[in-house]
């Protein structure tokens, strides 16, 4: 429930947006919150999931059944529907590179890809490479 990580995209050669992702961060937890959150809340629109994951403070949790207001509410959490709840007290999203993370930061880095389709990279400084997760749950892990 502790573990924390970093959600990321690409944003140009070799780097990533990335935010953080207090809870419940680990690819078991987070890749089926993400392929909920994808195919319901955003109707498999990757754009604009990317837009609402990496547009403001980072995240306290992932939930795609986050209601629009929390009971009881908690000033310092922002929920958003379908997706989970924000941190009021956040720096936002940061600018980093795969290497920089897998030699200063640690534990697990998920960077949402869409091509060759919609998937998860998930990085850890343990693993020789990325695990690549689809996102959509039909899709064969060898296919992407």
């Amino acid at each position: 429930m502790g573990t924390s990580a970093l959600l990321g995209m690409h944003a140009g050669h070799n780097a990533l947006t990335a935010t953080c992702l207090h809870f419940d961060g680990v690819p078991g937890a987070v890749v089926p919150a993400l392929r909920q959150i994808w195919a319901h809340t955003f109707s498999r629109d990757l754009d604009r999931m990317l837009e609402v994951l990496f547009t403001g403070p980072g995240w306290l949790y992932l939930d795609p059944d986050t209601p629009t207001q929390l009971d009881p509410p908690r000033p310092e959490d922002i929920p958003v529907c379908g997706v989970g709840v924000r941190m009021r007290e956040d720096s936002g999203p940061f600018t980093l590179t795969v290497d920089r993370f897998l030699d200063t930061v640690g534990g697990w880095l998920m960077v949402l890809d869409p091509q060759p389709l919609p998937r998860v990279l998930a990085y850890t400084a343990e693993l020789p490479g990325p695990v690549s997760l689809p996102l959509d749950e039909k899709a064969s892990p060898a296919s992407v």
